[in-house]
């Protein structure tokens, strides 16, 4: 229960802007690992069910899209950092 806690009062700081809280590159990654592992639980728990693997297609594009996402956070954020106007400079 400490753990969860922690990590609730980690959530609530961002909120109040303090020093203690977490980044919004880092809520966003923590929502979309939320996401993803709620997705891939569900799933699992259909297809073993079932025995219906008919959305592996699915399942594998949407791990695609978070990984997408996650590498596009960190791009956008480098190039947000990097951009001075200097058209000159190439990544």
């Amino acid at each position: 229960m400490g753990r969860i806690s922690r990590i609730a009062r980690w959530i609530k700081s961002s909120w109040e802007h303090t020093t203690k809280g977490a980044s919004a590159r880092k809520l966003t990654a923590f929502s979309i690992t939320s996401c993803v592992i709620s997705m891939h639980a569900m799933w699992m728990s259909h297809a073993y069910s079932k025995e219906d693997f008919s959305l592996m297609v699915a399942i594998l594009y949407a791990d695609y899209a978070f990984v997408a996402a996650l590498l596009g956070m960190t791009t956008y954020q480098y190039l947000k950092q990097n951009n001075k106007g200097d058209d000159k400079e190439q990544l």
